[in-house]
């Protein structure tokens, strides 16, 4: 919206100078305008790849949040206003977002997807660390012994063409 308002400044400037003069923006509102929109671009980007999925992963949200922490602790705004939106901006992330890393989740779902394995995390040894818990977990699982699941499969394939009461007393076994 600030990207298309300042495309037709001439236009706005013109439109209220006529009907609302007492909304006239000075020079200095134009460039904070100019300035804020390349901080923002990123925050448009992520907003429209979101909105562009049906479902959108949960490892995708951790590396869009690490990207957008990482973009936003690199602006270097010129002008006070600014620099307090910034800073407003890098708190709202880490207060909304805070370590996604530390939450088992999101770690766990960032290293099962194979486009992002390493760069949903910011630090290697947490990533390795979670690596080794989720090895962990998984070899915990404990399969159900292959004999009963057999046993159970022939009985219900006995079951299964029985047309009578028997048949439903046959499936809850």
């Amino acid at each position: 919206m600030l990207q298309r308002i300042e495309t037709i400044k001439d236009a706005v400037i013109t439109t209220l100078s006529l009907l609302r003069p007492e909304l006239a923006m000075t020079l200095q509102e134009w460039e904070v305008i100019k300035e804020v929109i390349p901080i923002l671009k990123p925050f448009h980007e992520v907003a429209n790849e979101i909105s562009a999925e049906k479902n959108v992963t949960l490892s995708k949200v951790t590396v869009l949040c690490n990207l957008l922490e990482g973009y936003i602790s690199k602006c270097v705004p010129s002008n006070e206003q600014i620099a307090s939106m910034v800073a407003k901006i890098k708190n709202d992330l880490k207060v909304r977002f805070g370590d996604l890393e530390s939450n088992a989740l999101y770690a766990e779902s960032s290293i099962l997807d194979p486009r992002f394995k390493r760069k949903g995390f910011k630090n290697d040894m947490k990533y390795e660390s979670d690596v080794q818990t989720l090895r962990s977990r998984i070899c915990s699982i404990r399969l159900p012994n292959s004999n009963t699941t057999n046993d159970n499969l022939q009985h219900r394939q006995k079951c299964k063409y029985r047309g009578d009461v028997k048949y439903l007393e046959c499936l809850r076994h």
